[in-house]
């Protein structure tokens, strides 16, 4: 089902791209946010009139302090990049935004640490299997915001592209994406998570390597290659890691552990690419903007559109770069971290033997052992999480 569910979201990433090229080339790049409106009432509408569940009602303290000091933190933590650019990087409020972001997130693990009813339980976060998927996520978040952030710059500034073929090239994207979830969610019932993490991250660290080239081969058709490459490889990695933390925890767990997957990668995605563009703005010129609309780059001179064109081109090399070693880190935190585990069973250090006496006991003639019972000491037969 998380399969089916991921090629859903991929499908819908596949028209979006397109229509949002199609809205700005055609009435303007506000229509964009505009035609969300609708959207957003719609989904609201089928929300109310379609889900219904059965909530259990339990009394709840949540971490007020730990809530606020996580969303300002991360907060100021992506503000310093973008006003880096802008000011400076020895600016006060930069310097500030860093301190500030700091002792924010300090605060935070402390409340964290004391809270009843932690906004992250450390003993989730320090499982092999949530603590592998949290590290992987936030890596592969990195390279898949970022090549959504910074391929379109590439087909529009430096092959001349429009903003539909700067759509076009990054659904391909979502084409290999939802074709992965679905494999991976059929496969890893049979080979379990960890080799299709592990072909997942390889693919995204191939796709990432394709890309590094796409600035000399200027070919849509090469680059889609390489975004689709890239999706498929993201495909391969979320649907196991996910599916396998959520079979790890309980039920009650399970909200609060599908959170924490996507924190990572959604927190990786923001300041990786918050990073990269303050990356990207330093290497670029005043016209880089400019270049990037049809319109507005036709009244630029040849010469200078030109060198635009090389300077825009040399700050992307090492965006794709970084992004091909985000790929890497998460092929290597793969190899690692990921634990051999199936749905519903997690690596663990192996339990200590039964002593004499437990063995003694369950080898007497005649006595039944209650169903789902441990029969030893230390001994927890797999389960699948609770109904």
């Amino acid at each position: 089902m998380q399969g089916l569910f991921s090629s859903v979201w991929g499908i819908s990433a596949i028209i979006g791209p397109a229509i949002g090229g199609l809205i700005t080339a055609g009435v303007g790049w506000r229509w964009v946010f505009y035609l969300n409106v609708p959207v957003g009432i719609l989904a609201a509408t089928l929300i109310l009139l379609v889900l219904h569940e059965q909530v259990e009602r339990r009394e709840h303290r949540l971490n007020w302090l730990g809530s606020l000091t996580l969303t300002f933190g991360v907060s100021l933590l992506l503000l310093a990049p973008s006003t880096g650019v802008q000011l400076g990087w020895t600016s006060p409020l930069v310097i500030g935004s860093i301190l500030g972001a700091t002792v924010l997130l300090a605060v935070f693990a402390r409340s964290e640490a004391a809270a009843a009813e932690p906004l992250i339980s450390s003993k989730l976060v320090r499982r092999p299997i949530i603590a592998a998927g949290l590290a992987i996520g936030t890596l592969a978040g990195v390279v898949m915001y970022g090549l959504t952030a910074y391929v379109p710059p590439l087909i529009q500034g430096v092959m001349g592209g429009s903003p539909l073929d700067a759509g076009l090239v990054v659904g391909a994207m979502s084409v290999g994406w939802p074709f992965g979830s679905i494999v991976s969610g059929r496969t890893m019932l049979r080979f379990g998570a960890r080799p299709i993490v592990l072909v997942g991250a390889g693919m995204l660290l191939a796709g990432s390597l394709l890309l590094l080239e796409a600035g000399q081969v200027r070919s849509l058709w090469y680059t889609s290659a390489a975004t689709g490459v890239t999706g498929l490889g993201m495909g391969l990695i979320t649907t196991p890691t996910l599916v396998a933390i959520q079979a790890a925890v309980s039920w009650r767990q399970r909200a609060q552990a599908t959170g924490l997957v996507q924190f990572s990668r959604t927190i990786g995605g923001s300041i990786g690419t918050g990073l990269l563009g303050a990356l990207l703005a330093t290497a670029v010129g005043p016209l880089a903007s400019a270049i990037l609309d049809p319109i507005g780059r036709s009244s630029i001179s040849a010469s200078a559109l030109a060198a635009e064109r090389t300077q825009l081109e040399s700050g992307l090399g090492w965006i794709y770069l970084i992004l091909a070693l985000a790929a890497l880190g998460t092929l290597r935190l793969a190899i690692r971290l990921m634990p051999a585990v199936r749905i519903g069973e997690e690596a663990a250090p192996q339990s200590p033997a039964p002593d004499a006496a437990h063995r003694k006991r369950d080898a007497e003639p005649g006595r039944r052992v209650p169903r789902g019972t441990p029969r030893s000491a230390g001994e927890t037969p797999p389960t699948m999480g609770e109904p």
